[in-house]
């Protein structure tokens, strides 16, 4: 049911009163139950409530007492160094005088425990101010700091961190520079082909991704990417679970993704009843290390753009429908240590080209239509531990 005013302000108090027994709380936490109060008391209180002035009071007094506790926890158990964080200087008596954000916080949509918290953006861009290093282009969330009851200057935090940058863009003019960038990955005629699986993630990235990217975002690529791969290779049919794919979170959390620095590193789809073909824009992940699209229903040919993998150790494609040749590309792959391409209907030679394998280990191509000889080139592979070839 609804809670009533009471209930709510009394749950607030609960929970933040919980908070501070604790050695350390989340700052965000107590930022986002300051707002929820406040607002509660802004907007429904009419007439005087002393009540609720009474909680309100009593939950500034713990949230100011948590605030000190977060700020002195931090300030002794630092080394003044830089870190994930927030970055420090040193003074003459080497304490750390100021806190900035290491990461860029110049957008304006709250991310409290992955939900979108879009009512208090207003609250947070209101204290944004230009100040030295402070997240990109000088821009930072700013909040003040209550030291012994007394203001004292403030401080630059990296929560709550904000993910609307190109709000001063319109939805057009934001979807056509969405287009733009992502034109320098896919054909500009297929992101323009209504219904073409280009158009549909390009569309969901401008209009229904609530990761809200901008034109210049580093993961944008990426994100792109892995959204054409659901529209391009049959996602609706995809044995998962709901949500665990094209959801609000980061892409390194969907299902499959493995990333490092937030960056993807590998691509594990085996046996999800994958179909149609591996886009040519694969290629563009060039930070992946391993493919493992095994035990599925992919069809058409292995892309040429597979070459620009150049950190790609692992491609794992046996048990699906895929047909041509080998591309040359593949033999690019100079880290590449794992190659099982078996159970396809994969035709033509094996090329001599395969002794630059330099790392290869393991070499599956059974249950294929290849002709020809295996070239001698191959027993100069001393690398390679497994072979199957029938």
């Amino acid at each position: 049911g609804i809670l009533s005013l009471d209930e709510q302000a009394t749950r607030c108090l609960s929970v933040l009163s919980s908070l501070s027994r604790l050695s350390s709380a989340p700052l965000l936490h107590i930022i986002f139950l300051h707002h929820q109060l406040q607002h509660l008391i802004t907007r429904y209180c009419v007439k005087p409530n002393i009540k609720m002035v009474r909680f309100f009071m009593k939950f500034r007094c713990l949230a100011f007492t948590l605030l000190f506790r977060h700020i002195t926890s931090t300030l002794t158990n630092t080394t003044c160094d830089d870190d994930e964080y927030f970055k420090y200087e040193r003074d003459k008596k080497k304490d750390c005088k100021q806190w900035v954000a290491n990461d860029p916080a110049t957008r304006c949509m709250l991310e409290w425990n992955g939900m979108l918290v879009e009512e208090h953006c207003p609250t947070t861009c209101d204290l944004m101010m230009h100040t030295r290093g402070c997240g990109s282009g000088g821009l930072g969330v700013m909040v003040e700091k209550c030291v012994d009851g007394e203001w004292a200057e403030v401080v630059c935090i990296l929560e709550p961190i904000c993910t609307k940058g190109c709000d001063y863009l319109d939805k057009e003019e934001r979807a056509s520079k969405l287009r733009s960038a992502i034109e320098n990955v896919s054909d500009i005629n297929q992101l323009k082909d209504f219904g073409s699986s280009r158009y549909l993630a390009l569309q969901w990235i401008a209009s229904q991704d609530g990761k809200r990217l901008c034109p210049g975002d580093e993961t944008l690529f990426q994100r792109y990417i892995l959204a054409l791969l659901f529209f391009h290779m049959g996602g609706e049919g995809w044995l998962l679970k709901n949500l665990e794919y094209m959801n609000p979170n980061s892409e390194c959390e969907w299902f499959g993704v493995v990333c490092e620095n937030g960056y993807v590193i590998e691509l594990n789809f085996q046996e999800i009843n994958l179909t149609g073909e591996i886009p040519s824009e694969i290629g563009s992940l060039r930070t992946l290390e391993k493919i493992a699209l095994d035990g599925n229903f992919i069809e058409g040919k292995i892309p040429e753009s597979i070459g620009n993998l150049t950190y790609l150790t692992h491609l794992d494609l046996d048990r699906n429908l895929i047909t041509g040749v080998i591309p040359d590309s593949i033999f690019q792959l100079e880290k590449l240590e794992w190659l099982d391409i078996d159970s396809n209907r994969l035709q033509g030679t094996l090329s001599y080209k395969v002794a630059t394998f330099s790392s290869l280990q393991l070499l599956s191509l059974f249950n294929n239509t290849f002709s020809g000889t295996i070239p001698k080139s191959l027993s100069k592979m001393y690398s390679l531990r497994k072979f199957f070839q029938v």
